[in-house]
Order: C-alpha cells, then sequence, then structure tokens
C-alpha cells in the first residue's frame, strides 16, 4: 500500500483501486487519504459505501464522531484544499441528499463553510459558498456566513448566468426545499426565506439584472407559480370544507340561543329557570357557539375570496386559516356545553348518576376533531411564528 504514495508514481500507480481508497477510509488514516487525494483526481467523486458516501462525507461524519480531532480537521481542510477549482465535489450527494457541507453544518463544523466563502472557492457555475447556501435552503450556513462578517466581495459576486445571491434565492428547484407538509406553508416559509435573504445582502442587489434580464422579484414570481396554485386549491378546498361544518354549527346555534328551557313566567316574562347554573350556562354557551361559529365562517369565507397573490401565503392566509380552526374548534366545544347544560334538565333526578357518561359520549366529536386538526393547527402555528425557516421541520419536535 506504502508503494502507492512514493514521489514518483510509476504510470501503473496513476490511480488508487477503489478498495484501498476503502480501507484507508473506513480505517481513517485520513493523511493517506488527503495523499490520494492530491495525487489522484478520480478519488474526489468515487463514492465508497453503501450510502454512496464519499471519502469527505465519511471524513466529515469522523471528525464528529472523534470529538473535532485537530488531527483529523487539518486532514480534511487538506482534503478540501487539494480540490482546487473542482468545487461541485462539495456538492456531491449520498442517498439521504446530504453533500459534505450539509454534514458540516450537521455536526457543527461550520468553519468548513467558512473556510470555503474565504479562499472564494467557486463551483463550476461560478457560485460562492454563500450563494450555494443560499440557493439550497442552508439555513444554517447561510446564518453563519452572514454573521461573520465576510469580505465585501463575497456579497457582490454573481455567477456565470449573471445572478446574484438574491436571484439564488428567488429560484424554486424540482425538488422540495422545506421538510414541512402542505404547499402553502411551503410557499411561506419560501417568501420568509427570500425575505431573509434580502434583508442579508446589500441593497444593490435588489434591482440588479441577470443575463436575462431578470431581476429577482421576477424569477421568483416565476418559478412559484405551480406551488402557488397548489397552496392556493389545498386552501380553497379546506376553508369550503371548514364553511360547510361552521355554517351548520351557525344554523344550529342560532337555534339554540333563540330557545329558552323551560319556557317563560306569564306574569313577568323571565325564564322559569333563571335561577338555576345549568341555565346560566346554557345562556352563555349557546351565545358563544354562535359567535364563534359565525367567526370562523367570516374567516373560511375570506380565504376563499383572497387575491392569491404571493406575499398572501407569507402571514394573511395561514393567519385566517389558523384563526378560522381555532374559532371552529371552540364553537363546537361551546355547542356541545350548551346542548348538555340544557339536557340537565331532562335527566334531572331519575338518570343523574348516568349524565357524566352521558356527557362524556357527547365529547367524542370534539376529541376527535382535535385529533384531527391538531396537527394542522400545529404546523400553521409554528410556520407562522418563526421568523426564519427551520432546514428540517423535525427541528419542530426535537
Amino acid at each position: 500500500m506504502a508503494s502507492q504514495f512514493k514521489e514518483t508514481p510509476t504510470p501503473i500507480e496513476e490511480e488508487i483501486s477503489l478498495d484501498d481508497l476503502f480501507d484507508l477510509t473506513m480505517k481513517k488514516k485520513w493523511s493517506q487519504v488527503e495523499t490520494a487525494y492530491k495525487r489522484y483526481p478520480s478519488t474526489r467523486r468515487a463514492k465508497l459505501t453503501k450510502s454512496e458516501e464519499t471519502s469527505l462525507h465519511v471524513a466529515i461524519s469522523s471528525y464528529h464522531s472523534e470529538l473535532h480531532s485537530s488531527d483529523c480537521e487539518k486532514h480534511i481542510v487538506g482534503m478540501i484544499n487539494s480540490i482546487g477549482d473542482d468545487f461541485e465535489i462539495l456538492s456531491i450527494k449520498n442517498d439521504k441528499g446530504d453533500t459534505p457541507l450539509h454534514l458540516a453544518a450537521a455536526v457543527g463544523w461550520l468553519s468548513i463553510c467558512e473556510y470555503i466563502a474565504l479562499n472564494d472557492h467557486l463551483d463550476s457555475s461560478g457560485k460562492n459558498a454563500l450563494m450555494l447556501a443560499a440557493e439550497n435552503r442552508q439555513t444554517t450556513i447561510f446564518n453563519y456566513l452572514v454573521e461573520k462578517k465576510l469580505p465585501e466581495f463575497v456579497f457582490h459576486q454573481f455567477d456565470d448566468q449573471g445572478n446574484s445571491i438574491l436571484h439564488l434565492a428567488a429560484m424554486l428547484g424540482e425538488l422540495q426545499p422545506w421538510l414541512i407538509p402542505g404547499a402553502a406553508l411551503q410557499m411561506q416559509w419560501e417568501i420568509k426565506w427570500y425575505k431573509h435573504v434580502k434583508h442579508s445582502v446589500p441593497p444593490l442587489s435588489f434591482a440588479h439584472n441577470n443575463n436575462r434580464g431578470e431581476t429577482p422579484r421576477k424569477i421568483f414570481i416565476q418559478t412559484h407559480r405551480k406551488l402557488v396554485k397548489e397552496g392556493t386549491n389545498w386552501l380553497i378546498k379546506t376553508s369550503e370544507s371548514c364553511s360547510v361544518i361552521a355554517a351548520l354549527i351557525a344554523t344550529v346555534a342560532f337555534a339554540t340561543s333563540a330557545t329558552v328551557p323551560g319556557g317563560l313566567k306569564e306574569d313577568t316574562g323571565h325564564p322559569v329557570l333563571e335561577n338555576k347554573t345549568a341555565f346560566d350556562v346554557f345562556s352563555v354557551t349557546s351565545l358563544v357557539a354562535l359567535t364563534l361559529s359565525v367567526t370562523a365562517l367570516v374567516f373560511f369565507l375570506s380565504i376563499n375570496t383572497s387575491r392569491w397573490q404571493e406575499r398572501d401565503f407569507k402571514l394573511t392566509l395561514p393567519r385566517k386559516l389558523l384563526l378560522g380552526l381555532s374559532s371552529l374548534f371552540a364553537s363546537i366545544v361551546a355547542m356541545l356545553i350548551s346542548f348538555c347544560a340544557g339536557h340537565t334538565f331532562i335527566l334531572r333526578e331519575k338518570l343523574r348518576y348516568a349524565a357524566v357518561p352521558i356527557y362524556g359520549v357527547a365529547f367524542i366529536p370534539v376529541a376527535f376533531f382535535a385529533l384531527v386538526q391538531l396537527q394542522l393547527c400545529y404546523d400553521l402555528l409554528w410556520s407562522t411564528i418563526i421568523k426564519v425557516p427551520l432546514r428540517s421541520y423535525k427541528a419542530f419536535h426535537d
């Protein structure tokens, strides 16, 4: 094996076998792997494991498992430095879609990303590390590089197509950029990401046109049309379905609120049961159910009459849907409480001990609705609260 790393290799030694490279990588002999990287360019792209990982993938993962070994770091930096202008090697993906840059960010090794940016490495399309982070929605890397106060020229570079950092942030590829369910929430995070990048770069790039004469804003509109359409269709179907339920509850609540259990006294016109606690509960909750159901109906109808512009997905539409669902859920609870309160006058003493299980069964629809809609409400709430999108939706649940 050592003969393969002589200073003057013979013609037979112009390449290293994948088996030998695999052995060196698995045994974590990073100095020899670094030498192979420098001497044999083909080793840089070779996928060695079942997970389709290159030596650089394995090395960065090992850096984390070896508790940030300085020796490992030195050789990994040497491997990256040997790449030269072939910056696309850092974008090679394993079977999970992770590049070495992804892994570096995942293990908290952001200094590698800073190293790439400071040394002005560009890929074959002329993109620097900051541009790649903006294009691939790598929020951790992008924020880290911005906070490190990189040289001004990094923010003013353009790729071979004349695209700035903001142009690349405005582009939407074929793959789903954010691991969050639903086209509407995807669109919401796309807008937030575009705004975040816009506020992080110099204002001079806002109105810059690429080689096709396109501004970042124009690219954003063009590439997100399909996502806007999908999000629109989903919101319309959801709001229409919920509108039917809200209208039904409003009808029942109106009829209930206009009914006085036990009737009225002939002499005074006051309710016969006005001094009963259950009657007070019935009176209040029936009115609350009516008010909340009508409120939910208004929110759902306002979604259907929206203009459906890109900026509406950032806050307006998700907030309307969240408030509508919350009002609908609260109106269902209020309606059932009103029903149970009014029903106590029927049971009275005869079925007093059966009241609790009977009313418990009455709240099964509430529990079912909560189980079905809770995740959606949770998604809407968190996606609206978070200012900068998270690369992984799983971070919500960690």
